[in-house]
């Protein structure tokens, strides 16, 4: 049965703040650790900047020495922080736009309709679904998990002091603890919305009638276009973060001097261009699987009698256009993401080249 806890989704983004607990009878409380898990994300983005210029090699004893005179030229970026500094803009840009209590409801609504669709939909039933989502969720934690250690690893190879290393690590725990919450929610919808349209096809094979096709596609197709325009910005959030850590990755690579102990504090930028590709992939795969659709209409022996109904039925489903939009008329495909993480590597690598040679 559905237990007041799995309706109470989107459990990570609650935990860091975003949304609000749904917690009808304690109103006071879930606002008040609202505001708290905030002021915790704006303390983490406060304390990421100032360790962000100290100078490797500098000990907690030199945190008051400024940048003037002698150790004028020593204050540079640290090793890592250009790559890092877009979690600080992407969880600012999630902070700012779910602001809003009617933001936060949209959002709240349809993650929670999209996990009970996923737990109704899944291969197994109910208890097989609530496995997936919780392999799921492990397998976002360990990533948070490497990042964190991959952070802290990195500040301990530079010279960095036991305060020092504590402060930055949990800054970028923080931030990083949102940008996955709302990769793993976003991922999660999308699943919902590619096992939602799976069973579609189940229905047709199953019931062999095509009178209500067009009824039952409208449905998923209201659906698709809900789920699509309540969680594109989180999506949108994702794609500004994975544009800019590509080049800022390659130029702490270029300030770091190149692979060896200087590359360790850039592992976890690559861990989270990993997960964001990942889950963009993943929200591609909904119009992939909507494109599939007439191909299975098609294919089904319904009968010599109902030729005309099946080929208005492949028309109606292919001329919808339905798949996960952004913005309302821009189509995710997963053929676009490659193309465009292909251009704007090749851009980016044939700038900082250029740039270098100057």
């Amino acid at each position: 049965e559905q237990s007041s806890c799995e309706l109470s989704a989107p459990i990570a983004l609650r935990c860091v703040g975003v949304l609000r607990w749904d917690a009808t009878g304690w109103p006071r409380a879930s606002a008040v650790y609202q505001w708290i898990a905030r002021a915790a994300v704006l303390l983490a983005g406060c304390i990421f900047s100032a360790t962000a210029f100290r100078p490797s090699g500098w000990s907690d004893a030199d945190v008051s020495r400024t940048c003037s005179g002698d150790t004028a030229t020593a204050c540079w970026p640290a090793a890592g922080f250009l790559s890092q500094l877009p979690l600080l803009i992407g969880a600012a840009l999630v902070l700012v736009f779910y602001g809003p209590r009617r933001q936060q409801r949209r959002l709240e609504s349809t993650l929670a309709l999209m996990r009970s669709v996923y737990l109704d939909h899944a291969t197994g039933g109910w208890r097989a679904g609530q496995y997936n989502d919780r392999v799921n969720a492990v397998a976002f934690f360990l990533l948070w998990c490497c990042i964190i250690v991959a952070v802290a690893c990195g500040d301990l190879l530079q010279g960095l002091g036991g305060v020092s290393i504590a402060c930055h690590t949990w800054s970028v725990a923080i931030l990083s603890a949102i940008v996955l919450c709302v990769g793993y929610d976003v991922v999660l919808a999308c699943r919902s919305l590619i096992l939602m349209v799976d069973s579609f096809g189940c229905e047709i094979v199953g019931s062999l009638d095509l009178h209500h096709v067009t009824h039952a596609w409208n449905l998923r197709q209201a659906v698709l276009q809900k789920a699509a325009v309540d969680i594109e910005v989180c999506l949108v959030v994702l794609c500004i973060i994975l544009a800019l850590l590509m080049p800022l990755l390659v130029i702490d690579l270029t300030l770091s001097g190149g692979l060896g102990q200087g590359a360790v504090p850039l592992i976890p930028g690559l861990f989270l261009i990993g997960s964001i590709l990942r889950t963009i992939l993943v929200a591609s795969m909904v119009s992939q699987t909507c494109e599939r659709v007439p191909a299975l209409i098609n294919a089904i022996p319904f009968g010599p009698r109902e030729q005309e109904e099946r080929r208005f039925a492949v028309e109606y489903v292919k001329n919808s256009a339905s798949g996960f939009h952004v913005f309302g008329d821009t189509k995710l495909t997963a053929g676009a993401v490659i193309q465009v993480t292909y251009i704007w590597c090749v851009v980016v690598v044939g700038v900082l080249t250029f740039g270098m040679a100057l």
